[in-house]
């Protein structure tokens, strides 16, 4: 990238993926430096370029750790809420295997997830 193109843009992005998902596409084609895309990364991962990307920083939602108070014919829908544990872990491997696509070959992910206890005792999944 240089000098004139790194003035003319932003260095930071917010796009919010339900208001404007073509943002998405357009980002990779614009000068602006980083971006911080907020949507399901179920439908926003298919919109990023192959390789495109440097580095990913999330936190996922933990299984059945918090409320969202929606529908409860929803609820089911969201990451964290799956009805079993091993539907969790199956949704957490199909989104990585899209970030993976997603990340350079140099690129590097940063991933918080921890353990979960029920009851005191530890449940050996996030």
């Amino acid at each position: 990238m240089n000098e004139r193109n790194f003035a003319a843009g932003p260095i930071l992005r917010r796009i919010n993926y339900a208001a404007d998902q073509a943002a998405v596409g357009e980002f990779f084609g614009s000068p602006a430096l980083a971006a911080l895309i907020k949507g399901d990364c179920r439908e926003v991962l298919h919109r990023i370029p192959q390789a495109s990307v440097d580095c990913v920083i999330t936190s996922p939602p933990y299984w059945h750790q918090r409320d969202y108070h929606v529908e409860y014919q929803e609820r089911h829908r969201l990451l964290g809420n799956e009805i079993s544990h091993l539907d969790y872990v199956k949704n957490l491997v199909d989104i990585f295997a899209q970030v993976k696509r997603t990340l350079k070959s140099r690129g590097s992910l940063w991933l918080n997830l921890g353990d979960k206890y029920v009851n005191k005792n530890l449940m050996g999944l996030p």
